[in-house]
């Protein structure tokens, strides 16, 4: 179990960095499921390969909310939630694991105020031409991730990098380097990564 947790490991142990140290070893297919569906799919994947070895970070948070998906789920990236679909994107969260709960609030609370918020479940982080697709052309990105921050900041680097020239959007991250002691909620709360928080963090780039 990784990342912030109230998992065996008690409420000191709060990991943060295992993504950076597995996910570009050769050989190596790195996923995080954000829910049962996803888990299942990886587990599947996990067992009928026999090509590579594939790590699964996985958390124990409930999760609360059955993202909307707006087309096939899949072990790379997907539309989790985006409340008007067919309208104009006015902000991307890219997110992962139980944070993406946290992401899909928020994402409801921005549409009171119509923003139109697509909030990308990053599964696999191998960026491919699909990948890129769905953050669309100089949309505001907010990466919200249960751990270090240049996860998802190298992930989306590494993204940009497949389009030579595209514009570079307004970006804004959320995570932790070091764990702490604390519970889930209190240490989503300290570390700025609950649904309110995001929601500020999304308002603030949207202006900026």
């Amino acid at each position: 179990v990784a990342g912030l947790t109230n998992g065996k490991n008690g409420k000191t142990h709060q990991s943060s960095v295992q993504p950076l140290a597995l996910r570009d070893i050769p050989g190596v297919t790195y996923l995080e499921p954000y829910d049962s569906v996803d888990m299942f799919s990886a587990m599947n994947r996990a067992l009928q390969s026999n090509s590579d070895i594939t790590y699964i970070r996985v958390h124990n948070a409930k999760s609360e909310n059955s993202p909307q998906v707006l087309g096939e789920r899949n072990l790379s990236q997907y539309v989790a939630y985006e409340p008007m679909p067919g309208r104009p994107v006015d902000l991307i969260i890219l997110t992962s694991g139980c944070i993406v709960d946290e992401a899909v609030k928020a994402s409801i609370m921005l549409s009171h105020s119509q923003f139109n918020t697509r909030v990308i479940n990053v599964v696999g982080h191998s960026p491919d031409s699909e990948s890129l697709r769905l953050l669309g052309e100089g949309i505001p990105i907010l990466t919200a991730y249960n751990g270090v921050t240049s996860v998802l900041e190298s992930f989306l680097g590494r993204l940009l990098m497949l389009k030579p020239g595209a514009t570079i959007p307004a970006t804004s991250h959320r995570g932790f380097g070091f764990g702490t002691t604390g519970d889930y909620q209190d240490l989503l709360l300290h570390f700025e990564l609950d649904s309110d928080s995001l929601v500020s963090a999304g308002e603030a780039l949207l202006v900026s």
